[in-house]
């Protein structure tokens, strides 16, 4: 009995651990980094021009990300056409409202050059009013793009979104 109630607790620990540490998102595409996290839990890296072109860590070990092909069997007959979920607009947008809300932007750095002196110059207006707070935006004249983006994702606000969606009418 002990056993069992230790075994519970740890996956109710778990469970708690994944839904409310946030994800972090990060692009960098200077050092080529492209990663999906979460403290502790889970880690994938994207590196499209290399093979395979994901990497994944869960807990700390090594995933092999390589998808096999499979034999999908051929249907025969009309499949029957599944009823859309029917929901309110107002609720719809509660979703998408909730969902919006769970992403926390922490650091956005944006530099571009257009080759074209003229457009450059044209942008720089528009980007002066656009660096506040964590926004960085500017142009350069040396033919160099840089992007670096770091966001926080909320898991359990986009779950907590999600169960008030399909339990409310």
């Amino acid at each position: 009995m002990v056993v069992l109630f230790i075994l519970l607790t740890v996956i109710t620990a778990l469970i708690l651990w994944i839904a409310l540490t946030p994800l972090h998102v990060t692009v960098n595409t200077d050092l080529g980094q492209y990663w999906i996290s979460q403290a502790g839990t889970v880690k994938i890296a994207f590196h499209p021009w290399q093979r395979p072109p994901m990497r994944m860590w869960l807990f700390g070990f090594r995933i092999n990300a390589v998808s096999k092909k499979r034999m999908v069997p051929p249907t025969t007959g009309r499949q029957k056409k599944k009823a859309a979920i029917k929901r309110s607009l107002s609720s719809w947008l509660y979703l998408f409202q909730g969902i919006y809300n769970s992403f926390r932007l922490k650091k956005f750095v944006c530099t571009i050059d257009l080759d074209n002196p003229v457009m450059n110059a044209r942008l720089i207006p528009f980007i002066l009013l656009l660096n506040r707070g964590v926004v960085s935006l500017n142009t350069n004249f040396v033919n160099r793009n840089f992007l670096y983006l770091k966001v926080h994702v909320s898991f359990s606000r986009i779950l907590w979104t999600t169960f008030r969606f399909y339990t409310k009418k």
